[in-house]
């Protein structure tokens, strides 16, 4: 989300994520057809641990799929994209839905 909305407290954050949205584009056209490149952008998959468990479950509650993110959910997109020979130059957000509130 960092990457396409604005986070006026985060602004180091969000610009790096930006940037690498922007460097996966630009390296999948920079590099066809010889190498594929594709990023994944997750949601919530292991909240910092001075979160505390009710803010957790406040960010978990404004997702649409009302789940954190599971390491076997990025492992799946990552196997996704890395077989299938048609996709290059995107960054598919692994977040339950976060993205798309």
């Amino acid at each position: 989300m960092a990457a396409t909305r604005a986070w006026p407290h985060h602004v180091p954050h969000a610009s790096a994520k930006a940037a690498i949205d922007a460097l996966v584009r630009n390296l999948a056209v920079a590099l066809a057809p010889s190498v594929r490149v594709n990023g994944i952008a997750p949601g919530i998959v292991l909240p910092p641990d001075d979160l505390s468990a009710s803010a957790v479950e406040s960010l978990v509650a404004r997702t649409p799929l009302r789940r954190l993110v599971s390491v076997g959910d990025l492992v799946s997109a990552a196997l996704l994209l890395a077989t299938n020979r048609s996709i290059t130059g995107q960054v598919l957000a692994v977040d339950a839905g976060r993205s798309v509130v």
